[in-house]
């Protein structure tokens, strides 16, 4: 599984990520990334997924429509989301 450090900003659709092996290291990142952030706009997450292409399909939200894979060929190619 692999954890993904979300900084993501809902006015402006501005996200930044970074991959975590660790999920622990991942979350200590996202303390530190609160206590740094004091714009009430930016959510920050980690949410941990089985590959970067998972996240999209389940999380879509934070991506930009361009960014997504194409949903149908995703389950065609029997992968399932955890």
């Amino acid at each position: 599984m692999k954890h993904f450090l979300m900084v993501f900003n809902r006015k402006t659709g501005a996200l930044r990520m970074k991959e975590y092996a660790d999920v622990r290291d991942a979350i200590l990142q996202r303390l530190e990334e609160e206590q740094a952030n004091d714009n009430p706009d930016v959510e920050i997450v980690v949410i941990g997924a089985p590959s970067l292409e998972d996240l999209k399909v389940t999380h879509s939200r934070y991506f930009a429509v361009d960014e997504l894979p194409d949903v149908a060929s995703y389950w065609a190619q029997g992968e399932k989301v955890s």
